[in-house]
C-alpha cells in the first residue's frame, strides 16, 4: 500500500483500517535501517471517519519541520530539549486534508 491512491482505496472499501495502515508505514521505516529515520511513532487523533481528501492516509514529518508539541531537532543532538510550538504551514495544510501524522 506504498501510493496514496491505493491507501485511499482501501479505506474506502473496508479492506483497511487507519491502525493497520500506521502499523505498515512505521514497520516499513523501522525495517529499512540503511534510511536512517527515526520513527516517533504517534497516536493518531484523526478520525477514521474524517472525509477530507487524504483521510486516514499516514505521513511523517522530518524534525527539521516544525510540528506542535514534537521534537524541532532538525538532526541535532544539541538541540533534544527544542519541541515545536506551531505546526508548519505545510504540515498545517496536509492534515486539514485529514491525513494522519504518524
Amino acid at each position: 500500500m506504498e501510493k496514496v491512491a491505493s491507501i485511499l482505496a482501501h479505506l474506502a472499501n473496508g479492506t483497511a483500517r487507519v491502525e493497520d495502515i500506521f502499523s505498515d508505514a512505521i514497520r516499513a521505516a523501522e525495517n529499512n535501517a540503511q534510511l536512517n529515520i527515526y520513527v516517533n511513532e504517534l497516536q493518531s487523533n484523526e478520525s477514521a471517519n474524517e472525509h477530507g481528501v487524504l483521510a486516514g492516509v499516514p505521513f511523517a514529518v522530518k524534525d527539521n519541520i516544525e510540528v506542535a508539541g514534537l521534537p524541532f531537532t532538525g538532526g541535532s543532538a544539541g538541540l533534544r530539549s527544542v519541541v515545536g510550538h506551531r505546526d508548519a504551514a505545510s504540515v498545517a495544510l496536509i492534515r486539514r486534508a485529514c491525513a494522519a501524522l504518524t
